[in-house]
């Protein structure tokens, strides 16, 4: 439950941290970071969704009727959002960077 919390959270220091400190963010790193997090997210719950449309249980351990390749499109899709966050971790620590090196 609380990993549902951490975007919210990275989102509200990502947009707080350039009032803060005056130093904007890169948005070419902030438009793709987006784009990875929107469609790995969309895809991964989606692959969730198709399996429970099909039949297979959540919470078995091997899916039913060879549908292993949905869950496996969703590892896909999660790999996917992980990109982005850790994009938007890379502009942060960016961000922090210049604010320590200025003069």
């Amino acid at each position: 439950m609380a990993l549902g919390v951490m975007l919210f959270v990275i989102g509200a220091v990502y947009h707080i941290l350039p009032d803060l400190t005056g130093i904007v963010p890169y948005e070419r790193i902030a438009k793709r970071a987006l784009t990875f997090i929107l469609i790995g997210g969309y895809g991964f719950v989606l692959s969730f969704l198709s399996q429970g449309a099909l039949g297979n249980p959540r919470r078995y351990t091997y899916a039913l009727r060879n549908l292993d390749w949905i869950a496996w499109l969703g590892v896909f899709f999660a790999g996917m959002a992980a990109y982005g966050t850790l994009l938007i971790f890379k502009d942060i620590g960016l961000k922090l960077v210049r604010i320590i090196l200025s003069p």
